[in-house]
């Protein structure tokens, strides 16, 4: 059943002319929306919002309206087709997400990537710490994974995929949803490529040519820099160590930082900013969460997602 006409949506009031997104990619978190991101602005006939991947206009930032929504797709041309990729989309909101797109965009298509659910919600847990620490935050939940689960549900619910894939049904024709597995990303990303830009309507032979190797979110690359940066500050609060790095060259500097790196000093420090890891007793608990989901999608996708049980 579709949602209410956008007449009757208070998101419309405000309406300026101009482009709307025709396609949302919804999710999920820490499934490669970021790498899927990079790959579509490569496309020549897709507008995504510039300097921005996550508008989330749809989500908590509605109060900002239709006006700024819209401001953020005013550089497409008319040969390209506008869209959004938003992983939050798919978090559980009241009202749902799915709900304000089809009030505002009843014939968008809609793309949908998910992943081992164990090891999405896993890697939800290391990027919200990985956030809280840019931003300086003290959360609780740091110090284990299991108090992150306690203390937003929500990451759980949402590697339930199939809830997220009902909601929108809700809203939304079959059709105009397509569910695709992260594993297929990794494994042939043009092939994938050429079924999103076929399903979204732009042009799928292209997808050969916007398949760069691209790496975003890589979390073993964050932790390094972490580490480099907690080591530089050691350092340099050493007498005379600030002033004598300013003539010792890069490839010096280099050099030092990767025997640092390496000695026992610098795995500690590597180790204590290394997010809790998950214990074999949580894993088994979320793999007994998600098996009955887990069939559902299997089922839905025509895929044999047994892997997952494990």
């Amino acid at each position: 059943m579709k949602a209410s006409a956008v007449l009757d949506s208070p998101l419309a009031s405000d309406a300026p002319a101009g482009p709307l997104p025709s396609f949302f990619v919804i999710g999920a978190r820490k499934c490669g929306t970021t790498t899927l991101d990079q790959y579509m602005r490569q496309h020549p006939q897709i507008c995504l919002p510039r300097g921005k991947k996550e508008l989330n206009f749809f989500g908590d930032q509605a109060h900002r309206g239709l006006a700024w929504y819209r401001a953020h797709f005013a550089h497409a041309r008319a040969d390209q087709l506008c869209g959004e990729v938003a992983p939050m989309y798919s978090i559980e909101q009241d009202p749902p997400c799915a709900r304000r797109i089809a009030e505002l965009v009843p014939q968008a298509r809609l793309v949908y990537i998910v992943r081992h659910p164990v090891e999405r919600t896993y890697s939800d847990f290391c990027e919200q710490i990985k956030t809280a620490r840019a931003l300086g935050r003290n959360c609780a939940w740091f110090k284990s994974f299991d108090d992150f689960l306690d203390a937003d549900p929500r990451a759980v619910r949402a590697s339930e995929y199939i809830r997220t894939i009902e909601e929108y049904q809700a809203y939304f024709p079959p059709e105009a949803l397509l569910t695709v597995l992260f594993d297929d990303l990794k494994a042939d990303s043009t092939a994938l490529l050429r079924r999103i830009y076929a399903h979204i309507g732009v042009d799928s032979g292209a997808a050969a040519a916007t398949d760069r190797p691209i790496r975003a979110n890589a979390g073993d690359e964050y932790l390094q820099w972490q580490t480099r940066l907690r080591l530089t500050r050691t350092l340099r609060a050493l007498p005379g160590v600030a002033t004598a790095a300013q003539f010792i060259p890069r490839s010096w500097r280099d050099w030092a930082y990767t025997i640092l790196e390496r000695s026992r000093f610098g795995q500690a420090v590597r180790a204590a900013l290394a997010p809790p890891p998950m214990s074999a007793q949580t894993r088994q608990r979320l793999l007994e969460r998600f098996r009955a989901p887990n069939r559902a999608l299997a089922a839905y996708l025509g895929r044999d997602l047994s892997h997952w049980d494990r």
